[in-house]
């Protein structure tokens, strides 16, 4: 995601975030469907707005992606503030887009997807380099996300710091995207 993440709500109608540590599940009863919110360590952690590229950019790909699924019956595409729960000692997070094949639909929840996703996008602007590169990107492949991307915005520069590629990883990498992908089974 194209946010910088806040410790207080970005405006004065976003209701304040619960006081102290709060489990995963009193996160996902407390937020609602226009929170941009992620939980992080037991706390709540704001997401700015976006960037007009960053925008376009989802505009761009998710009906594009969402279609194609849809048409050839792949699965399920979401995009944030859908949050994604890899791991029960991991951050919930809300990625730009995922992509669910059919073998994993039943992890979804009403509001969440328990467990990783098939492929995760994010896109990158340079006040979010550092969490949706390396942090991010960093918690989908622990939580098991099989193929994760990210993508910056025209203003930002994108790209996986290489020092946190592991063995079992496979690199591809264009002018302004980097994606991280294990080899899928079937």
């Amino acid at each position: 995601m194209a946010r910088d993440t806040q410790t207080e709500p970005p405006t004065l109608a976003t209701r304040p975030a619960p006081p102290g540590k709060i489990t995963y599940e009193e996160f996902l009863d407390w937020a609602d469907e226009d929170m941009f919110a992620e939980w992080v360590d037991g706390e709540v952690v704001w997401i700015s707005p976006i960037t007009e590229e960053h925008d376009s950019l989802i505009a761009f790909l998710h009906p594009l992606l969402r279609i194609v699924v849809e048409v050839r019956g792949l699965g399920r595409v979401f995009s944030d503030p859908f949050q994604m729960k890899t791991g029960p000692d991991l951050p919930g997070r809300a990625p730009d887009l995922m992509f669910v094949a059919p073998a994993n639909l039943g992890r979804l929840r009403r509001t969440c997807l328990e467990g990783p996703a098939d492929l995760v996008v994010e896109i990158v602007s340079p006040e979010s380099r550092q969490r949706d590169s390396v942090e991010k990107l960093g918690e989908y492949e622990q939580g098991g996300v099989r193929c994760s991307t990210s993508r910056s915005d025209r203003r930002g520069s994108s790209g996986w710091d290489r020092t946190a590629a592991t063995t079992r990883s496979r690199w591809m990498r264009t002018v302004s995207s980097t994606a991280r992908c294990r080899p899928m089974s079937g």
